[in-house]
Formats: structure tokens, C-alpha cells, sequence
């Protein structure tokens, strides 16, 4: 079965997508609910700033899927209509590996920044859309 942008179109939330994913994607998700499969963070633990989490609804992360996935796949929503770019990059900047060894904090859980996948939700007028960047 191949996955198709009307299938896509139909889903409205993170939970209606872990299905999609497992079922059209083969993704190993069994059958677990959303909150057994992911972590939730507070935007400040990821690095924003007081005007820039109050853009931010809420902040998951799909818990490492069996294999050594080495990715970290997180679901952002968005209060606002138009996709705060500049969030997405001050979470991506916090989320990365840095070049120096001595600039990653040995607190917080970091990836190589071509392995981040970050599929946010946002609201534009009444209909809600994924986007992945």
C-alpha cells in the first residue's frame, strides 16, 4: 500500500499520524499509544526563550524505535498561523551536536543534525496541516 498526500491531508494530529506511520510506513510503533511513545518537553528545556514558548503548544519526542534508531523524531504544535521559522531553528540549534566537544552539555540529549526529523503541526485559518522539515 503506498502512502498518497490525500491520506496525509486527512490527518489532524500527532495521534492520527503515529497510526499512518506504522501502518502505510511500516514503522515499528506496535501497538502502543501516543503518550507511551514519546516524551514531552517544556519549549524551555529546549532552549526557548519566554516570547518564543509562548509560540509553542507542545513538544514531543518519539521514543527510540527498536533497531539503534539513531534519529530523533519530534512532533511540534504550533499555536500561531504561520510557521515560526526562527523557533524551529533555536530548537534545531539546541537539538544538534556541536563541532566542539566541549560545547555539547553532557544534561541534555543531542543528535547529529542531519539525523533530526521534525514534523510540526500548525493551524492556517480552519484547517491544520503537517509539515516536515
Amino acid at each position: 500500500m503506498s502512502a498518497s498526500a490525500q491520506d496525509l491531508r486527512k490527518i489532524k494530529t500527532f495521534e492520527q499520524l503515529l497510526p499512518y506511520l506504522e501502518a502505510e510506513l511500516d514503522w515499528p510503533l506496535e501497538d502502543y499509544g501516543f503518550d507511551e511513545l514519546t516524551f514531552e518537553y517544556a519549549p524551555e528545556e529546549l532552549g526557548l526563550k519566554a516570547e518564543e514558548a509562548a509560540k509553542v503548544r507542545t513538544i514531543h519526542q518519539l521514543r527510540p524505535l527498536p533497531g539503534g534508531q539513531p534519529w530523533g523524531i519530534f512532533f511540534i504544535e504550533f499555536e500561531r498561523k504561520k510557521l515560526p521559522v526562527v523557533v524551529l531553528r533555536r530548537i534545531l540549534s539546541h537539538l544538534a551536536l556541536k563541532k566542539r566537544a566541549s560545547a555539547n552539555r553532557a544534561d541534555r540529549v543531542a543528535f547529529a543534525a542531519g539525523d533530526l526529523l521534525f514534523i510540526s503541526l500548525f493551524s492556517e485559518e480552519t484547517s491544520e496541516y503537517l509539515r516536515t522539515k
